[in-house]
């Protein structure tokens, strides 16, 4: 059993180093990014900011207590490629629906106005720039 999760393991990690911006060597450059995120004038705790750019990879990051985050693309908090991005903000809460059902899935219901968990519908943009400081501060509202 053993020998074949790591053969598996093996095989996976071979195939993942021949996909384009997998390895080191040709992926894109981040700068460090971050920022501070409001909701009616509160910072807010554990929402999911996620940066995403016209091109190239997405970063993500979850806020702490004070509502302050820190992005990751390919490694932790490496930042977010240069350019402008389209920013998501997300805060989820676990839902239970109230009639039983036989669904497997866990429900999430989001806490933040919807129209900031979509690239179509969200007003937030901030542009990323490789001499920084790429602090934003965002601001939610109803």
């Amino acid at each position: 059993m053993k020998i074949v999760l790591a053969k598996k393991a093996v095989l996976w990690a071979a195939i993942l180093a021949t996909v384009p911006g997998c390895s080191g060597s040709d992926r894109p450059k981040t700068y460090p990014a971050g920022g501070k995120l409001m909701y009616r004038n509160q910072p807010v705790q554990d929402a999911e900011v996620t940066f995403v750019p016209a091109k190239g990879p997405m970063a993500a990051g979850k806020t702490n207590a004070q509502g302050q985050f820190q992005l990751s693309t390919f490694t932790a908090n490496d930042g977010a490629v240069a350019g402008e991005h389209t920013v998501l903000v997300v805060k989820k809460e676990k839902y239970v629906d109230p009639k039983p059902s036989d669904s497997p899935y866990e429900m999430f219901r989001n806490l933040l106005p919807a129209r900031y968990g979509s690239a179509q519908t969200s007003p937030l943009r901030v542009t990323v720039l490789p001499e920084g400081p790429n602090q934003f501060s965002l601001e939610l509202t109803d």
